[in-house]
């Protein structure tokens, strides 16, 4: 995951902090987790849960995402969420436009 800027993705806001997450393999298990992943947060509207804000799909690496939330660690909740299902991570994160990359998680 990459803490990034994110120009534009919300109005009234020239550029806002993001969580960014990007799908890197082609395995059919990890892309039914990101879009697992896409599924919940497109469904989830709650004060204390950071918000889905985009998905960029139109070419790869497919890209999440979120609200940057500096209570919650992202990093922990997905590695929790794939130790629970006993698999390693084949998900990992760079930066595209309109994203300014500001740090790794």
């Amino acid at each position: 995951m990459f803490l990034a800027k994110a120009f534009g993705i919300r109005s009234g806001e020239p550029e806002t902090l993001v969580l960014v997450k990007s799908l890197l393999s082609h395995h059919d298990v990890y892309q039914a987790e990101f879009y697992r992943e896409v599924d919940v947060f497109s469904r989830v509207s709650h004060d204390h849960v950071a918000r889905l804000l985009g998905v960029c799909r139109e070419m790869e690496p497919l890209f999440l995402i979120t609200e940057y939330c500096e209570w919650v660690s992202h990093s922990l909740l997905a590695v929790a969420s794939r130790a629970r299902e006993g698999r390693g991570a084949k998900f990992g994160l760079r930066t595209a436009a309109p994203f300014e990359a500001l740090g790794r998680f």
